[in-house]
C-alpha cells in the first residue's frame, strides 16, 4: 500500500493506492473517524470536523478538515500507519 499526503489551506488530503483488496476495511475505519471515534490507539485523537472520501478502483482519496484543536500531517501519518498495520494484522 502506498500513500501521499498533501497539506492544503482547508485541510489535509491523503491519497492511498495499491490497497491489495483492503479498500472496504480501510474505508470502514476512516468512516469511523468522521463520526468522532478514535481511529487509532495513540495519545490524543485524530478527530476531523469533516471527512470527504472518494474512491476510484484501487485508489482512495481522503480530505480531512481539521477541528478547532487543529491537525497536522504528522498526526495523519501516525494514524495512517497504525490503521494500515491493523489491516495487515487482520489479513495475516
Amino acid at each position: 500500500m502506498k500513500y501521499r499526503i498533501h497539506e492544503e489551506t482547508d485541510g489535509i488530503d491523503v491519497e492511498l493506492e495499491a490497497l491489495e483488496g483492503e479498500q472496504d476495511r480501510l474505508l470502514k475505519l476512516f468512516q469511523n473517524c468522521s463520526r468522532g471515534c478514535r481511529l487509532c490507539a495513540m495519545d490524543g485523537e485524530l478527530n476531523p470536523d469533516g471527512l470527504r472520501i472518494e474512491t476510484d478502483g484501487d485508489r482512495v482519496r481522503l480530505h480531512l478538515r481539521p477541528s478547532a484543536e487543529g491537525m497536522d500531517s504528522e498526526q495523519v501519518v501516525d494514524c495512517l500507519r497504525h490503521t494500515m498495520d491493523r489491516v495487515a494484522r487482520r489479513r495475516g
